[in-house]
């Protein structure tokens, strides 16, 4: 048996590791209760690492607060812990443990300041290719073997987390998947395709300002908040974003003050929600956007936070798709799509043409996902149709996965990746 141990003491409230306490209390596992520490065997002691420049001293004077992850660390508790078996988990599981050589120096620096066993210490990562990267520099800094870096999908599991069907529900998503077809065999629908975009990113930029540029948004519904911490994004700051990145820039330079001054575009969310620890935070992430939405377009159109190589980061606008019997072109990180099928989701290949998926040049792939776009936008509405309906059982296979109630298969993660030698 495991337990998870997580202070609740007010004065600590900014050490505790929420997201993890969240993702252990969708399993059907003993981890819902608060222990003492070092009460139990196995027990984690799970710290939020919500910035990376927390994990050493030397690297904390650069954060904003100057807090030192360790610094919520009940020293007797830790010994505690450790006796028995158990591990401090450092949760960086919603962000990225970037590929730089200061970070993976830092962690160790910060472990050994702290006066931790680096074998008792699990950093959990929804990068897929941490690990790859945090050994690359190791070696190259000639450091000794750290702490366990898990690259772990967490975005799926507090996505599925959160969608899972009840027995009680389950008639109710059926009706909604019967509803669904019949709507589409019987109705044309009024937009080709949906896309949902938050923050300002030089590759949505990209991405949308092509498809404007187009002509293409009068097909689509669109949101693209840019909700920065000033009040609007300015000509001058899009055009500096897109020069600095794509050779073809200078291309689209002639739109990009039309562009501006659609902004934000809504579709269910303002910029001002974007900005509240309201829904947005809390739901959102984890929740469908708009449903109406995806019920009135043919696909979709899912642009990720990051598209460079080095990265593998899937995050929850790429399983809302799943959620709304909607087919996607997905604009991410190569081999996006390949992790969507390790976690046992099915694609759309060839009916739409997934060969970015794997082409490494970002610039690349960002023009042949364009194209994928393009061309579908030039279908007709009965192709589109057409399209949508042979793709149903794909569909249908993505939606009951994702509403799923058997989470058997994220306790058998669980206890595979992160309980596995503590």
């Amino acid at each position: 048996m495991h337990s998870i141990y997580y202070e609740t003491s007010p004065t600590r409230k900014n050490y505790i590791s929420t997201h993890f306490v969240e993702l252990f209390n969708f399993l059907p596992i003993d981890s819902r209760q608060t222990v003492n520490p070092g009460d139990a065997e196995k027990t984690l002691y799970a710290l939020r690492l919500q910035n990376h420049n927390r994990m050493s001293r030397q690297l904390t004077t650069a954060a904003k607060d100057g807090i030192f992850v360790y610094d919520g660390l009940d020293g007797d508790a830790w010994k505690r812990i450790a006796d028995r078996g158990g591990a401090l988990v450092l949760d960086l599981s919603t962000e990225v443990f970037y590929n730089r050589a200061d970070l993976v120096r830092g962690l160790h620096d910060g472990i050994a300041e702290a006066g931790l066993d680096p074998e008792r210490v699990l950093l959990i990562n929804n990068n897929m290719k941490s690990l790859h990267a945090y050994e690359h520099h190791r070696a190259a800094l000639g450091l000794p073997r750290g702490p366990r870096i898990i690259p772990f999908n967490t975005c799926y599991w507090l996505v599925r987390g959160h969608n899972a069907a009840t027995s009680d529900e389950v008639a109710q998503l059926t009706h909604r998947l019967n509803t669904a077809r019949e709507a589409a065999q019987l109705n044309e629908k009024p937009y080709k395709f949906v896309s949902f975009n938050g923050r300002t990113r030089p590759h949505r930029l990209y991405a949308l300002l092509k498809i404007f540029a187009d002509g293409l948004f009068k097909e689509a519904l669109i949101s693209f908040l840019g909700h920065e911490n000033h009040e609007g994004t300015n000509v001058e700051s899009l055009t500096r974003m897109l020069k600095k990145r794509y050779p073809d820039a200078a291309s689209l330079l002639p739109y990009i003050g039309e562009f501006a001054d659609l902004l934000p575009l809504t579709i269910d969310v303002t910029r001002d929600d974007a900005r509240t620890a309201g829904a947005y935070k809390n739901t959102l992430p984890w929740a469908s956007p708009s449903p109406e939405a995806y019920d009135q377009s043919y696909f979709s159109v899912v642009i990720d936070t990051s598209i460079q190589d080095d990265l593998l980061f899937l995050t929850p606008i790429a399983f809302k798709s799943f959620m709304n019997l909607s087919p996607f072109v997905y604009i991410g990180n190569p081999g996006g799509l390949q992790e969507l099928k390790r976690l046992g989701f099915m694609t759309f290949h060839p009916l739409i043409d997934e060969s970015y998926d794997q082409e490494p040049d970002e610039y690349r792939r960002l023009s042949l996902c364009h194209a994928e776009i393009k061309r579908l936008c030039l279908l007709s509405p009965k192709k589109l149709r057409e399209m949508y309906l042979e793709l149903w059982p794909v569909l249908e296979h993505n939606y009951r996965l994702i509403h799923n109630p058997d989470r058997s298969q994220l306790l058998r993660e669980a206890e595979t990746e992160i309980f596995a030698g503590i």
